[in-house]
């Protein structure tokens, strides 16, 4: 899951980039809404990804924190879509361990 999010995140960022520099999604509040927020989903699931990697589990769930932090200090407010959006993208990824563990189990006590 987190290599293609990465792959997806990088292509989400690459169009940020051109749309701030030449604000071809202005006209489209939606999508540039989207194209702004999804980059904390994407960002949530693989910093998810690495704390379950490195068995630092217990610290997926403190990623908001960080987010919300990280909004204090750069955008000096905090953006609440941000913040659902992360915590989405962690929700996510532990939902897919947990089925993935889970699954695994009931098939090795078959």
């Amino acid at each position: 899951m987190v290599k293609r999010t990465i792959i997806f995140w990088i292509f989400n960022e690459i169009i940020q980039i051109i749309n701030y520099k030449y604000e071809i999604l202005d006209d489209f509040y939606l999508i540039e809404f989207l194209n702004t927020h999804l980059s904390s989903l994407f960002g949530g699931i693989v910093i998810c990804g690495l704390f379950f990697k490195y068995n630092k589990k217990k610290f997926a769930f403190i990623i908001p924190v960080f987010q919300i932090f990280y909004d204090l200090l750069i955008k000096q407010r905090v953006d609440y879509f941000d913040l659902i959006f992360i915590s989405i993208g962690v929700i996510l990824y532990v939902s897919e361990d947990y089925l993935k563990t889970h699954n695994h189990k009931s098939k090795v006590s078959e």
